[in-house]
């Protein structure tokens, strides 16, 4: 194989050139789009053969014919032991080559994959490659931020589509790559923490999150002002944080006035607005405000389908959310349609595991239970839990919050022991994740001691009940 190496290097340089930069991406197919559409940033005798669709061409069908690549229409692909050998080379240019991926990598992928379904397709064919190209263990000083930026796409990419734990690895790299070169306080350090703050969050590390969060604000007001862009969007992301830890007062507090701030720089209409009224929602919803929550979630949804359309995810959360102050406002037939609409195009886009899936299916099942459908609920609660002790892992609070479901569903068909046994196991990981007097922990204790009186076991309901009244004075 290095004889063949040689002979391209004598006769064909071009074809080696392309060889070895493929060597330093994945061994899945490459598309030749990712080298004709920035030939700029290839060497000059390979960027020469690839702007010239005939010696393109020709070049390709020599690596098909001496078998050095598999040669499909559009792609390439090289296979693992080919890759590794061109790696291995004496230097000759490799090592530029490893740089080179990167660049090629960061001028081809979308640099806005966040809930942008149309780049997905993309992302998903150049991940792998990205990830090739970033290997920790590849020479990359030379390609400087474009690593980073880089990690920190292809995380934004994973979580939105629902894998918030390789995200999570991606964020920590592209983090500390970006402290090291660009300090703490660069607006594209704190850009990438706040990225790693919506992930934990995400993976129920609402603490971790948190204390993030907090720096990255105080940074943010210190280098950037209260109302720029990214410093309302700390304050959005801190409340969140305050929101899944239980603490609804101060963000609520925080929500009130971050809307003010965006809707007079960023006007009405703006995405970020609309994420504040979503987010002051929420806090009105945990505060038994539904009336409230219900008129601006309403608005919101509007808004949303009018500027982002009736499938994007922004929209399909706000009406996820609407039904659930309808729900709590005891109109359980328009939230079960609601809901029943949002899961099935929840399903057509996102896929039948992604999170917001599983909530919209979650959601559902809420309304079955209370429409009196309790086996239709059970059978979609025990659906959504092993989806999602799968997808987020046994003790997230997602997962939790399905056992709950679950274990309601169980009490309401008169399976009260099988309920207690689940609803003691939901309040030990509670009290553990979450802590003791977080609402969600207290409403397992409440759910619980439900399930002690229907065993006939008063007195231990009546402890349980007390110890919960006290906690919730404190």
């Amino acid at each position: 194989m290095q004889l063949a190496f040689d002979q391209l290097a004598a006769g064909e340089p071009a074809a080696l050139e392309l060889l070895t930069l493929a060597a330093y991406l994945a061994p899945e197919p490459i598309p030749f789009t990712l080298f004709t559409a920035q030939a700029d940033r290839l060497p000059d005798r390979l960027a020469a053969a690839v702007t010239d669709p005939s010696a393109f061409a020709a070049l390709t069908r020599l690596l098909r014919r001496r078998r050095l690549a598999r040669v499909e229409a559009g792609s390439l692909q090289l296979h693992r032991l080919i890759q590794a050998m061109l790696r291995n080379r004496p230097p000759d240019g490799g090592e530029g080559m490893a740089v080179v991926a990167v660049r090629l990598l960061r001028a081809a992928v979308p640099a806005e994959p966040w809930n942008n379904l149309p780049t997905w397709s993309d992302w998903w064919q150049l991940l792998p490659h990205v990830l090739a190209a970033t290997d920790p263990g590849r020479p990359l000083e030379p390609a400087g931020d474009d690593v980073a930026w880089l990690l920190d796409r292809a995380a934004t990419y994973l979580h939105t589509r629902g894998e918030p734990g390789p995200a999570r690895l991606l964020f920590e790299r592209a983090l500390a790559d970006r402290r090291r070169m660009l300090g703490e306080d660069h607006p594209d350090t704190l850009g990438t923490a706040s990225n790693l703050a919506l992930d934990l969050r995400a993976l129920g590390e609402y603490e971790q999150a948190r204390e993030l969060d907090e720096d990255i604000l105080g940074r943010s007001r210190r280098m950037l002002g209260e109302d720029h862009p990214d410093t309302l969007g700390s304050v959005n992301n801190l409340a969140a944080d305050l929101r899944a830890l239980g603490e609804y007062e101060q963000a609520r507090e925080l929500d009130e006035d971050i809307l003010s701030r965006s809707r007079r720089m960023l006007g009405e209409d703006h995405p970020d607005t609309l994420g504040s009224v979503n987010n002051l929602a929420a806090d009105l919803g945990a505060l038994g405000e539904h009336e409230q929550a219900r008129e601006l979630d309403e608005d919101t949804l509007t808004r949303r389908r009018h500027v982002l359309g009736e499938d994007h995810p922004d929209a399909l959360r706000s009406a996820n959310n609407l039904a659930a102050d309808l729900r709590a406002l005891d109109e359980h037939e328009r939230a079960r349609q609601l809901d029943e609409n949002t899961l099935s195009r929840s399903r057509r886009v996102l896929g039948e595991d992604h999170p917001d899936t599983l909530r919209s299916a979650s959601n559902l099942a809420v309304d079955l239970g209370v429409l009196g459908e309790h086996e239709q609920a059970r059978e979609l609660d025990e659906d959504t839990l092993t989806q999602r002790r799968q997808v987020l892992g046994e003790d997230h609070p997602d997962t939790l919050r399905s056992a709950d479901n679950l274990a309601a569903d169980l009490g309401a068909l008169g399976e009260h022991e099988q309920a207690r046994e689940l609803d003691e196991d939901t309040l030990t990981q509670r009290r553990q994740v979450l802590g003791e007097d977080h609402p969600d922990t207290l409403r397992s204790a409440d759910d619980l001691a439900a399930d002690l009186r229907a065993l006939g076991q008063y007195k231990q309901a009546r402890q349980l009940e007390k110890r919960v009244r006290s906690r919730r004075r404190s």
